[in-house]
């Protein structure tokens, strides 16, 4: 399983002029971001004492990726207001499909957790000189309406583990930089109580991917009754759970799912041949369990899932060699379409996407 290019130049906020000693120092530090306002957002390392990870003024987090993550004001009193701009390495196509993605996670002092959180795509850089709202850039008149804002029901407001997020957009053509951000007043913007002690939403910001969807395989060319191997989801000996690299490889299957409420998925897990055929049974199942569970975890409907662990029943490769043993114990999926009950579609403002990643 192949995936398209992350078009967002230093996701991980891994690249930096100088190891942040001081708030603020986002704004001209950061290779391929800056602020589109004077607000001052801010940077944590693990090379920095003053700005270090975990520990820091708003909280203790561990990065999701690498070393370093972005720190902003979602909300504050008097309007304050602090964004996030990043920069792509190549404009949007006109009408083409994007998937938008990035982890959040509310830091521990912060009394608030906000509901919703936008996402602006523009030609240029945004530039404002003051640090209130981003408001006007919303609005038609100003020439710049690509524009998403995404809503949690449970509000974003996950102290300890990051949340994921992701939508999809369509291109209005000759995009090359985005803000990430609260764009509402205090007056409209809708948060939950917290037990922090600041009167404020502060956000932690890693991982931030965009890629076209024309790109990705599951959106194209999967055959129905058709077996595919996750060549990412692989298994250790004796072992059913999932690492980071199978977990990246299933949010693509879920959003597969979601986008085609008419889809069914059936998962089927193998194992080597080391051991009885009755252990071997059991642990092929526990990891066909551990895939589907991850994929009700990321929003796919429990109902059009099935799975089935095969054991060793079912080689692709010879079981007396340690690299055929690892191909063995692998993790396949087949499509097929039938009528299911009680499906959801998501409606509203914009169609969005959006689970706690646990």
């Amino acid at each position: 399983m192949c995936h398209s290019q992350n078009l967002v130049v230093n996701p991980s906020f891994e690249e930096f002029i100088a190891c942040p000693d001081n708030l603020g120092i986002a704004k001209d530090n950061i290779v391929g971001w800056s602020v589109p306002t004077n607000g001052t957002t801010d940077y944590f390392n693990t090379c920095s004492v003053a700005m270090g990870v975990p520990y820091n003024f708003n909280g203790n987090q561990q990065p999701k990726n690498g070393v370093g993550y972005l720190g902003f004001y979602l909300f504050a009193a008097n309007d304050y207001r602090e964004f996030a701009q990043g920069q792509l390495m190549e404009p949007l196509v006109k009408d083409t499909e994007y998937i938008v993605s990035f982890y959040i996670s509310l830091a521990e002092k912060s009394k608030y957790g906000l509901k919703y959180i936008g996402v602006l795509f523009s030609e240029n850089e945004l530039t404002k000189s003051n640090s209130k709202s981003l408001i006007k850039y919303i609005k038609p008149e100003s020439g710049v309406i690509n524009f998403t804002e995404i809503g949690n029901p449970k509000y974003f407001a996950d102290k300890e583990e990051w949340m994921y997020i992701s939508f999809k957009t369509k291109a209005r053509g000759g995009e090359l930089f985005f803000t990430i951000g609260n764009f509402r007043n205090n007056l409209s913007t809708v948060k939950s109580t917290t037990k922090g002690i600041k009167s404020a939403g502060y956000y932690y910001l890693d991982m931030v991917s965009i890629k076209p969807v024309m790109n990705d395989p599951f959106d194209r060319d999967l055959q129905l009754d058709t077996n595919y191997v996750l060549n990412d989801v692989l298994f250790k000996t004796n072992e059913y759970s999932l690492d980071e690299k199978a977990k990246n490889s299933l949010k693509t299957l879920a959003e597969k799912l979601k986008n085609d409420p008419s889809l069914h998925l059936t998962v089927h897990t193998h194992t080597d041949t080391d051991g009885s055929d009755q252990y071997n049974k059991s642990l092929s199942t526990k990891r066909a369990l551990a895939i589907t569970q991850y994929l009700v975890l990321l929003g796919a409907d429990k109902e059009r899932l099935d799975f089935l662990g095969h054991g060793g029943e079912k080689p692709i490769a010879d079981n007396s060699q340690p690299e055929g043993k690892k191909k063995n114990r692998r993790a396949e999926f087949q499509l097929s379409r039938g009528q299911f009950k009680d499906v959801k579609m998501n409606t509203g403002f914009a169609e969005t996407i959006f689970e706690d990643e646990q």
